[in-house]
């Protein structure tokens, strides 16, 4: 264990009182110190200076920061459930307001190792991949669900093809089509990223579907699918659905009859296989860990001295969305309908499933930063009220437009077994889904808006123009509290009178669309100024960041005057007519009547036919002027007053 004198005097077992509270320990007096005590040899400053380094390179503007503040030690504990602290799992280092979190295990090396008892550490080692200890985790972590968690139970319903991967060992598999009288007993499912360019044969085609029902040999498969087949055998499942290899590919009327049951089929899974890390076939899944760094250091405990390794942090649940396989489109449901997944992450391997969340290095749950996203937690299954899946549902597709997805046109396809699966949920069996959104919430549903950059449209019909399916980029949706506000809620100012989509695929609605959907509804519109070009007198924008950046947010002008702000969905390409339909308004709830000029609207323009209009953005005025006392003023005109509800059609 060759570390600097500083590192040498950290005893674990004493940085750990006898109430059981932490206490901090002083390090090398700045980040930059811990970097030349490394380089000298002393392996514990390597890893913490190299953490820091990872995790905040791009913060190095002030470089006397890294000088000044000096590092200091801390373990940190499990939280038990009677509110006291349990074993060390994290030695965090603190500099300044940086902060870096390493992974740590008893050392049980040597001879006669001093045992280091679970209430003092809880941190493990991670197994080495596609090892007998790894698999064997994997059982450990599968039987312990199974025992204790009835919601992640699946029915034994068998996908229309699967691969029936044989036992340990063998050269071959094969692909079957399934029989409710000869296939019994779960299977297993496969997440991965196809890359951009798939491997020759790691899909199944028309061509060789019948020679596939005899032999494939796995060394001829990527190595992404070898090893899923390898897992499969090791849980002693018979079978494993990879979707290009049991959906035929480049056929329309196999894709048409598949799509339909995509959800299901990893809803209806005994397991899925996650390859979070590999951007392709050939990244595999059973990769050797990243960090082989690792130091010592003492541990005290009563039955003698011990040490503890402390390795650079693996990546786990809070790195799991930056991974290549979770910024895919597709993954989202494939995650979120899973009853359960074993995510082969960079390092280690992640548990999850509907009632818990587990890792190989002994990370309690509670410790990660990204805990189960609200919409996820709730979309399997929820017993929330519906108008909390409403909202869930936005911030969700949020999240799900800004994920990269080879096919535009598969945006609604790479939800539908989300969508079919809520459509059954309790509450929302009656419920009508069209083009992405939820007609009994429609009003708030068409309030979608840019998240940054502009918005792209296919040079073909996907979706009618109120959907945010008709387009490509992120999208953002107004938040709950935007709307039920106590100090200033929102009240719908139209009425939906019906909604149309028509389905490409017959009966399945949650799917790719034709064109000709259309959305009827009542309210006000008035025409207002034209949209002001760039560099015009009249052109005026207000700074404002999107999530991800610089966005472009416009003031729009009726007769001449101010209205509000305009979110346009595409930049500027020539002047036309431009209307403002009126959605909501705020309340004021003092007089219980809304406010004359706050409102939520959509930017429209007009289509072919009278009355008809295609949306072109989103718009809103929310601000309060207020006088002496902070009382709101009210001297603003309505600009809706001389406007009268009307029907309209927007295509």
């Amino acid at each position: 264990m060759p570390n600097c004198s500083i590192c040498a005097g950290i005893d674990l077992g004493k940085l750990v009182g006898p109430a059981g509270t932490a206490r901090d320990f002083p390090h090398q007096k700045s980040i930059l110190a811990a970097e030349k005590a490394g380089a000298k040899g002393c392996i514990l400053c390597a890893i913490i200076s190299r953490s820091f380094r990872d995790n905040y390179e791009t913060h190095q503007e002030n470089k006397k920061a890294w000088e000044n503040f000096a590092i200091v030690l801390r373990p940190i504990q499990i939280n038990l459930a009677d509110g006291s602290h349990g074993g060390v799992f994290w030695l965090r280092a603190q500099s300044g307001i940086w902060s870096v979190h390493m992974n740590m295990y008893p050392n049980i090396e040597g001879p006669k190792p001093v045992r280091i008892p679970g209430s003092m550490v809880v941190g493990r080692r991670v197994h080495e991949p596609g090892s007998k200890e790894a698999f064997a985790q994997i059982r450990d972590w599968l039987k312990w669900c199974i025992d204790n968690h009835p919601k992640c139970k699946s029915p034994n319903t068998m996908p229309t093809r699967v691969l029936n991967v044989g036992k340990v060992g063998d050269a071959t598999v094969r692909l079957e089509v399934t029989k409710p009288t000869t296939h019994t007993g779960h299977y297993m499912t496969l997440s991965h990223c196809w890359g951009p360019k798939p491997h020759p044969n790691s899909t199944t085609t028309r061509a060789n579907y019948v020679a596939r029902q005899t032999a494939i040999p796995t060394k001829s498969l990527t190595a992404t699918f070898q090893d899923a087949i390898e897992v499969t055998r090791q849980i002693g499942i018979k079978y494993l659905w990879i979707d290009s290899l049991c959906i035929i590919q480049q056929d329309a009327a196999d894709w048409d009859l598949e799509a339909k049951k995509m959800g299901s089929v990893y809803r209806n899974s005994f397991l899925t296989i996650a390859a979070a890390y590999s951007p392709d076939g050939d990244g595999g899944c059973l990769k050797p860990p990243y960090h082989r760094m690792r130091a010592g250091i003492k541990c005290s405990t009563p039955q003698g001295e011990g040490s503890v390794w402390i390795t650079p942090r693996c990546r786990d649940f809070d790195n799991l969305s930056s991974s290549p396989l979770h910024n895919r489109a597709w993954v989202l449901q494939e995650r979120i309908l899973s009853p359960r997944t074993i995510h082969f992450a960079e390092g280690q391997m992640l548990w999850e499933c509907r009632q818990g969340r587990r890792c190989e290095t002994g990370v309690p749950e509670h410790a990660y930063k990204v805990m189960r996203s609200t919409w996820d937690s709730r979309l399997h299954f929820t017993t929330q009220p519906p108008r909390k899946f409403y909202w869930d549902w936005y911030d969700m597709v949020h999240d799900f437009t800004n994920r990269g997805i080879t096919k535009g046109d598969d945006r609604l396809p790479a939800l539908s077994g989300l969508a079919q699966t809520m459509m059954s949920a309790p509450g929302l069996q009656n419920e009508q889904y069209v083009a992405g959104l939820w007609v009994s919430h429609l009003v708030w549903g068409l309030l979608w808006h840019k998240s940054r950059d502009w918005l792209r449209w296919p040079g073909h019909y996907r979706a009618p123009s109120w959907s945010w399916a008709s387009c490509d980029g992120q999208v953002s949706f107004l938040d709950d509290s935007d709307v039920h506000s106590k100090a200033l809620p929102a009240a719908p100012a139209i009425q939906i009178i019906k909604a149309y989509t028509k389905p490409k695929i017959a009966n399945h609605p949650t799917g790719q669309l034709d064109e000709g959907g259309w959305l009827q509804l009542n309210g006000k519109m008035i025409e207002i100024d034209q949209r002001a070009a760039p560099g015009s007198p009249n052109y005026e924008t207000i700074p404002a960041r999107g999530l991800n950046g610089e966005m472009t947010i416009e003031k729009i002008r009726f007769q001449n005057r101010f209205l509000g702000y305009a979110w346009f969905d595409k930049p500027y390409t020539g002047p036309h007519r431009l209307f403002v339909l009126r959605v909501a308004r705020f309340m004021n709830v003092q007089a219980a009547k809304p406010y004359p000029t706050l409102f939520y609207g959509l930017l429209l323009r007009p289509a072919q036919a009278s009355r008809e209009f295609k949306r072109v953005g989103f718009c809103r005025y929310k601000s309060l002027e207020v006088g002496p006392g902070g009382k709101p003023l009210m001297e603003r005109t309505d600009p809706f007053k001389d406007a009268k509800a009307e029907m309209c059609i927007l295509k």
